[in-house]
C-alpha cells in the first residue's frame, strides 16, 4: 500500500532568516517526495521571505507552492492552505522550525 498524501502547512510571516532553514529540513525528508507537498502561506512579509521561498521553489524538486494570505494571521493562512491542500494527512511546520529527515515518515 503506498504511502498516504501529505500536505505540509507554513504559515508565515517575515521569516527571512529561517524559512530557508526550515525548507532544507523539508527538502531531506526520507519520506518520497511524491507523496507530499510544501504550501507556504505568506502573512504579506515586508522582508525577503517571500523572494527566498520562490527561489527555492524555482530550484528544488520538491513539489512546493507558496500562496498569499492577505489577512496576515496565522488561523486565516491556515484556512488559505487548507483550501489548496491535497494531501490525505496534514502537518502543520512553522517557519522557523527545522525538522529532522524523519519527520514526516515518523508523523504518518
Amino acid at each position: 500500500m503506498a504511502e498516504p498524501f501529505v500536505t505540509v502547512l507554513i504559515p508565515v510571516r517575515n521569516e527571512e532568516r529561517y524559512i530557508e532553514r526550515c525548507l532544507y529540513g523539508l527538502a531531506a525528508q526520507d519520506y518520497p517526495h511524491t507523496r507530499f507537498e510544501v504550501l507556504v502561506i505568506d502573512g504579506r512579509s515586508t522582508d525577503a521571505t517571500r523572494e527566498i521561498v520562490a527561489r527555492f521553489a524555482a530550484e528544488s524538486t520538491m513539489d512546493l507552492r507558496l500562496l498569499d494570505n492577505p489577512r496576515q494571521k496565522t488561523a486565516a493562512g491556515l484556512n488559505v492552505g487548507l483550501a489548496a491542500a491535497r494531501g490525505e494527512v496534514i502537518v502543520r511546520v512553522d517557519g522557523h522550525a527545522s525538522v529532522a529527515a524523519d519527520f514526516l515518515r515518523r508523523g504518518v
